[in-house]
Order: C-alpha cells, then structure tokens, then sequence
C-alpha cells in the first residue's frame, strides 16, 4: 500500500514501532530509570556540626584544619619566594617595621616600595619591588615552584575572597577587576552565567583578598612580569602543560585526598563557610513589638521601613577571612597615620632652616614649638 499523505506515514511508523517486540521489553526500564532519576535529590546538604566541623557527602573537613587555611597559605607563599628571589631582599615585604609606598599604576610597573621606618633605623632603607631579582635557574624554564605559586594566588583569591567562586570565573579574571583600596585589595569578579544575551546589567561579585596576603599578590606581580607570563592580561597566568592544580594545593592545605575532592565539593565546603560568617543580613529590621511600637505591622515594616547597616561588607569579609584562620585586623580608614621622627633629625632640619649648625634648642619656648605644651609642662614639673 502506497501512503501519499505524511500524516498518515507518521501514523504508520508509531504503530509499526509499537508492535516491535524490543520496544515493549525497553519501555518499562525506562520508565522505571526516569521514576528513580526523579527520586534523586538535586541538592545535598552541607553539615556542620556543634564543633563547626563541615560535612558533605563523603567529604569532612574538621575545624582545625580550614581555620589554619590562610597561615598556611602566608607559609607556603613565603616558602616559594625563598626559592624563586635572589637573596633576602623580599622579605622586606613582610616585615612590620617597613612602610610601603604603592604608585598609582603598581600592576602593570611593580611600582611599590617599602622604607625603614625611621624610628627603627634611621638609614631609611629603601627596596623597590621592580628591582627584586628572580633565582638564575628560575630564569632558565618554568620550574615548579613557578606552578605552585600560580597554584596557590588562584586558591586564594577563589577560597579566600569571601565565599564559594567558580573556578572559570577566577580564571578568567583580568587586570581591570583589580581595585586596590588602601591597604586592602578587592576583585570585582563577573560569572559567565550571568553575563547573557538575556542579562541587560551584569552584576560584579566583589571579593577581598586576606590582608596578610596581599603583599603576596605584590610579589606574584613581579614574578609574572619578570617571567612574561601576563601576555593575555589575565591575573592567573596560562602555564602550557600544568601540572600543579589550585586542587592539588587546596588538599595539601587540608589534608585532603585529592582522588576524593572535585570543584563541586569545594563549592559546597566554601559555602558552607559563607553561611557562618554571613548568618547576619545586612537589612536592620524591628522585630513584632518594633513594628507595633510604629504603628506598623510587621510586614509593611519589613517591606516599607527596614534599614541597612553601613560598612557591613567590609565587616563580612573579616569574618569570613577570621573563619580561615586570618589575624584580626581594622577597617581601613582616610586617616593619615604619623610615624615619630628622630630628634636628631628634627634639630638637622631646624639648623638648616636657621643656616646655623651650632644652633641649640633646649629652651622653654624652643621645646614647645617642637614637642608641644606637653613636653614642657613635663620639663617644669620635673
């Protein structure tokens, strides 16, 4: 029988595939695998125990390992610098008693410094990031320390900003995501998933490096422009044939078998992090009795009346980073801080101003123009 009309032929084919005895023998496990794949749950839950002790499917990380996660972090870095700097110079970077200085454009010219603070030493020495000098056998190829240390900026600025970053996201982070606040240093990252066709404004997601890492990231900057490795303006340089893994180096830091570990997991660890040190929302609301107190009713005060708490960001970094093991550490502020000045150097550039170089200031009045009424009502007492 000849059919001329497709809709009759497509009629046709369904029942012919029907009778087939191979259709009825595979369309109950079929159904059956859809039912169970239905049963399935999408997501599983993080636990955290009393003793914030994190769980998630077969991965447990105990407390007293990822509350150490940024020392070691500090530790690690400071282990390859050893390696990959010539000389001692670099440990400046890390040394309280130096003061660094940091031009406008640092990122792309290394253009930072640290200064001996002159109540320490008064030579003032001075050490420029641009002019640390890398190992010679670092020189000759990409070695492994090279690895390890892109390896562990990635680590920080995915585990440490501030909650659970996507891998690619981090990855593909640029020069211009990187804003440098006072002493603090911020990444404004953007996630591929939002950045669509359908998206009309792509949101950054801020992050913060741990204050005790930044001066890190400085040193990682002058590898990179020593070794030409940020040709494609990305932050996490692109190293051919990699074999160490922002994995790898989060498992060591933990403890962690890496057979066992995968990006999801650290996703829901990271998390998990985020939901204890972000428990309190930024948005201030009254509670039942507050909203009476108004007049109100507790949701028109919720939705019409609610407050925000100034500088919480910045006080949900902290904690999140005080979870990983950082050191307390303050807000920034725009108030200039005066370091004492060497009396010798004070009278140098008072005899100077006088082109008098026996010129003395032991006087009453000498002494309050140079130390305060203070100093000279301590002067008479005593």
């Amino acid at each position: 029988m000849v059919i001329n009309n497709k809709a009759e032929l497509a009629v046709s084919m369904i029942k012919s595939s029907k009778d087939q005895a191979s259709t009825n023998r595979i369309s109950p496990w079929i159904r059956i695998t859809k039912e169970l794949q239905r049963r399935i749950p999408k997501y599983s839950e993080t636990m955290i125990d009393s003793d914030s002790n994190i769980s998630y499917l077969g991965l447990h990380i105990t407390h007293d390992k990822y509350s150490r996660l940024i020392p070691s972090l500090l530790q690690k870095f400071k282990s390859i610098f050893s390696v990959l700097f010539d000389g001692d110079d670099w440990r400046a970077f890390f040394d309280p008693s130096y003061k660094i200085h940091i031009d406008k454009n640092w990122y792309r010219n290394c253009n930072i410094s640290v200064t001996k603070l002159l109540a320490v030493d008064p030579t003032a020495t001075i050490i420029h990031l641009h002019s640390l000098e890398l190992a010679t056998t670092v020189r000759d190829e990409i070695e492994m320390p090279v690895q390890e240390l892109v390896s562990e900026i990635e680590l920080a600025t995915y585990a440490c900003g501030g909650g659970a970053e996507r891998a690619s996201t981090v990855k593909e982070m640029t020069v211009n995501q990187v804003m440098l606040h006072g002493p603090h240093l911020y990444f404004d990252l953007v996630h591929d998933k939002q950045a669509s066709v359908m998206t009309r404004k792509v949101s950054p997601n801020r992050k913060q490096m741990p204050p005790s890492l930044v001066n890190c990231f400085f040193l990682f900057r002058r590898i990179c422009l020593a070794l030409n490795l940020d040709g494609d303006g990305r932050v996490i340089p692109t190293i051919p044939n990699r074999q160490e893994t922002m994995i790898l180096a989060l498992c060591r830091h933990l403890d962690l078998d890496p057979h066992d570990v995968g990006l999801p997991e650290l996703r829901q660890f990271f998390a998990a992090i985020s939901n204890m040190a972000y428990s309190n929302n930024n948005k201030v609301v009254a509670d039942l009795a507050g909203a009476k107190s108004n007049n109100h009713t507790h949701a028109v005060h919720v939705k019409n009346y609610s407050s925000f708490a100034t500088g919480l960001e910045y006080t949900r970094f902290k904690q999140f980073h005080l979870l990983l093991g950082e050191a307390p550490y303050s807000a920034p502020s725009k108030q200039s801080h005066r370091h004492p000045i060497n009396e010798s150097d004070v009278y140098e550039a008072l005899r100077f101003l006088l082109s008098d170089n026996e010129a003395e200031f032991h006087g009453p009045w000498q002494c309050t123009i140079i130390y305060g009424p203070a100093v000279l009502s301590h002067t008479a007492t005593s």
